[in-house]
């Protein structure tokens, strides 16, 4: 017990008294102490980790830490401010073509065609796929590469450009209304053509309204068509105004290599520059400026790609098909898609 001592039968003065309860109060508290023992705590339930959904669009390696991919890789990139990868002949290389589409996943390529061919019966209405009589072919008729090109297109995947190089003049059976007839008939709803850009942009009904009002659709937006452009000096008469350009199925592609020749093919979205055109003048720049498309070809070193993709050109064509042999010609961006950005 916490007994005082001079509880023991003395007499307690007042000091004692205070003291006393002092001591008994101090004796209770410490009996109204308990041991607290520790338990071990309880397992929490397990919680699944939660769901990280993968970036569609991660960062492209940098020596600058922080820096991310351009938002124009990005399938919400204007079509004009894309560079692209174009394979020159596409029916002459070792890749099918098929292959160039399905499995390498380009989205520029090139055919040259001829209404007749050395030994062939004449077809009206379609055309012979080859550059000359005594030269291989992958690809027989146009409509048979037409027919690839819609089954790929088919898939939803980012719109196939075609440039057409038309090497002999237009004629009956083989004129410019002959050539939009297969071309419909064989691509249906999959085109893209010059009428569909004017929808994009709201007022416009010719090129120049929409040059100086709009932009080209999203990469999104195109997904699943194929554009036509017609190049070579034979395509000249398949559109020589402005409603006529319009009106047509494919895009006239002249050659331009100055700057006034703009205002002279006011009726075009898309103008092929030669290489030379390209690296020793600032005309790419001047049609990039404008809203339109540009293509160059015959780049097929690794010193002129590094200085053609330094320019605002839209489509490279190269007969560099492989990226495992020859890794520099791509313009594949970081998140896989088939083209890199143009800085507006």
């Amino acid at each position: 017990m916490c007994i005082p001592k001079f509880l023991n039968g003395q007499v307690m003065t007042r000091l004692d008294v205070l003291l006393s309860l002092i001591i008994l109060l101090m004796c209770s508290c410490n009996k109204r102490t308990t041991t607290v023992v520790n338990e071990p705590p309880q397992a929490l339930e397990s919680q699944p980790a939660p769901k990280v959904e993968p970036n569609p669009y991660p960062p492209e390696p940098s020596a600058e830490k922080g820096q991310e991919t351009p938002v124009d890789e990005k399938l919400g990139s204007a079509y004009n401010h894309c560079q692209f990868k174009s394979v020159h002949n596409a029916y002459e290389r070792k890749e099918t073509l098929e292959d160039q589409l399905d499995v390498l996943k380009l989205r520029s390529i090139e055919l040259d065609i001829h209404p007749t061919r050395k030994g062939e019966p004449v077809l009206p209405g379609d055309w012979y796929v080859y550059h000359q009589d005594n030269s291989k072919s992958s690809i027989k008729l146009l409509s048979e590469a037409l027919t690839i090109i819609k089954k790929n297109a088919d898939t939803k995947g980012e719109m196939i450009t075609v440039w057409i190089d038309l090497k002999d003049q237009l004629k009956p059976d083989y004129d410019g209304d002959a050539l939009d007839a297969l071309l419909k008939k064989q691509l249906g709803s999959a085109i893209f053509a010059p009428k569909d850009l004017l929808g994009t942009c709201k007022g416009a009904t010719d090129f120049k309204n929409f040059a100086e009002a709009c932009t080209w659709p999203t990469r999104d937006v195109l997904k699943g068509r194929v554009l036509i452009a017609l190049t070579g000096k034979s395509a000249k008469p398949y559109a020589t105004t402005m409603r006529e350009a319009v009106d047509r199925v494919g895009f006239l592609t002249p050659e331009i290599s100055k700057e006034s020749q703009l205002a002279e093919f006011s009726h075009a979205m898309i103008f092929n520059l030669s290489k030379d055109t390209v690296l020793k003048t600032d005309l790419a720049s001047a049609v990039f400026a404008q809203n339109k498309l540009s293509r160059t070809w015959d780049v097929n070193s690794e010193d002129d790609w590094r200085k053609i993709t330094a320019k605002p050109v839209n489509h490279i064509a190269t007969d560099k098909v492989d990226i495992q042999k020859d890794p520099w010609a791509s313009t594949q961006s970081s998140d896989g898609g088939p083209c890199s950005p143009i800085a507006p």
